[in-house]
């Protein structure tokens, strides 16, 4: 009797965590259905996917295990040699146990298919995920997971004090591509730009397409004069490159217009990108194929800024270089009072 009484809740736990496990999983599927779910949803419903995977396979061995233990228990129940009353119950109770087991492998079953099915989904939903934060044509991270990167590049910033660089770069004249050459022309440059900035950055960096013709470029750990010189070389770099317009191995060449601001302590991603749009325009009202920064309230073009900061360094090394000597040299017009410097005087 103590042994049907060890088997019976193991029963109960396991019907009610198949009921349990099966509600969920109607819930899920009817959740997912609705293709306009907002994304925090999704992030949330993969969350408890993926503790529900790690669950099912907890169940699942913990089911094997008690199965295990149940068939033992039987087998010794099963050699009991038993008279009159006793063989009845004991009849009862093999009959019980036979019933658990029967129970129990059909849960293991369930339990199996109910794992393949909800990481299927948990798959799912991360390549949905993923796909909304992807620009189809270029393959880069699209606006939304631009302004997603900057938010986080943001808090970052607050909490360890690591800048960055926001840097959207246009292409000069891309009308005249799609006009002459068709818009098919147009998507091959688009896609090997993408492709040419994705070889540019650092792992750390990010790099989306914007909107059209426009790209924007998340440049980590880095000042304003950096990423002035970073932008000029990549102004020049691209300049030199032609890119394939997919048909009759026919080519272009394509130049940037950028503008580029940096984070600063109170400023939000509203902020940077109006920064960064400001200064990009400047590019191209003087001429195209430019660089300015957003500095201090000021559009300041990127040479300049590379000049101002040279500048600055020269300062600072030739200051070093007078405190240097200053410290090895006595001052003008002064005696030295050592043996040695007198020895040396008398001579």
């Amino acid at each position: 009797m103590s042994s049907l009484l060890f088997v019976l809740p193991w029963v109960f736990a396991s019907v009610a965590i198949g009921m349990a496990i099966g509600f969920y999983l109607g819930v899920v599927r009817g959740a997912q259905s609705q293709t306009d779910a907002v994304e925090q949803e999704r992030e949330r419903t993969l969350k408890v996917l993926s503790g529900l995977v790690t669950a099912t396979e907890q169940l699942t061995s913990d089911v094997n295990v008690r199965n295990t233990e149940i068939r033992d228990i039987g087998q010794n129940i099963g050699e009991l040699d038993l008279d009159g009353e006793l063989h009845e119950i004991q009849h009862a109770l093999m009959t019980q146990v036979t019933s658990v087991l029967e129970s129990n492998l059909k849960l293991e079953d369930d339990l199996t298919y109910t794992q393949c099915q909800v990481e299927e989904q948990a798959q799912e939903i991360d390549r949905t995920r993923r796909e909304a934060r992807t620009d189809a044509l270029s393959g880069l991270g699209n606006r939304k997971a631009m302004d997603e990167k900057i938010k986080m590049m943001l808090a970052n910033y607050r909490r360890e004090e690591i800048p960055f660089v926001l840097m959207l770069c246009d292409v000069d004249k891309f009308k005249w591509i799609n006009d002459t050459h068709g818009h098919q022309a147009g998507d091959n440059v688009v896609e090997s730009v993408g492709a040419f900035l994705l070889s540019c950055i650092r792992d750390a960096d990010f790099v989306a397409r914007y909107g059209g013709d426009e790209f924007a470029m998340l440049l980590h750990d880095i000042d304003i004069e950096t990423a002035a010189m970073v932008s000029e070389r990549l102004r020049k770099r691209v300049s030199q490159r032609s890119f394939d317009l997919g048909s009759a191995e026919q080519t272009a060449s394509v130049t940037f217009s950028i503008g580029v601001t940096s984070v600063a302590p109170g400023i939000t991603a509203d902020d940077l990108i109006e920064r960064a749009d400001k200064a990009l325009y400047e590019s191209k009202e003087q001429g195209r194929n430019k660089s300015y920064c957003f500095v201090d309230e000021e559009l300041v073009p990127a040479p300049r800024l590379m000049r101002a900061a040279d500048g600055e360094r020269r300062e600072q090394d030739e200051e070093e270089a007078t405190d240097h000597t200053a410290e090895d040299c006595p001052p003008e017009g002064s005696t030295t009072t050592s043996d040695e410097s007198t020895a040396v005087t008398a001579e």
